[in-house]
């Protein structure tokens, strides 16, 4: 499984990465990469094409949600979590494009249990919030 975290926050999308390869990829059966803004996240979803995208909302280049029909043009089949501290939010997210949605601050276990029930593992419902 192949993960692109966009978070510009630098130790928190570290501690998801680590947190998702130890629980969630058992450190060998797929990747985690990280962007810290929308430019370079939507590079590694074209070149990666991950099957899941943990999305930011407020990055320095952009709004997260903004981003969703480009990220779904690129990476049809991916599933993608947005997170966010603005809650109200959540409608517009799913309905543009994201699949799950999470209030920031976000938990990572709640992470790896989303992940851990993706269409790999068995059949996930499209639209989710937590």
């Amino acid at each position: 499984m192949r993960i692109v975290i966009i978070e510009d926050e630098e130790e928190l999308g570290i501690l998801m990465g680590n947190y998702l390869k130890k629980r969630v990829l058992n450190h060998n059966s797929g990747s985690v990469t990280i962007a810290r803004n929308l430019k370079d996240g939507l590079n590694y979803i074209k070149d990666i094409k991950p099957e899941w995208v943990i999305l930011d909302n407020n990055l320095p280049d952009g709004k997260g949600i903004q981003a969703l029909g480009n990220i779904r043009r690129i990476a049809q089949k991916a599933q993608i979590l947005v997170m966010s501290a603005m809650t109200n939010l959540k409608e517009e997210a799913l309905r543009n494009g994201a699949n799950y949605f999470l209030d920031k601050p976000i938990s990572l276990t709640e992470i790896s249990k989303i992940i851990g029930k993706s269409p790999e593992k068995q059949s996930a419902p499209s639209d989710h919030s937590y």
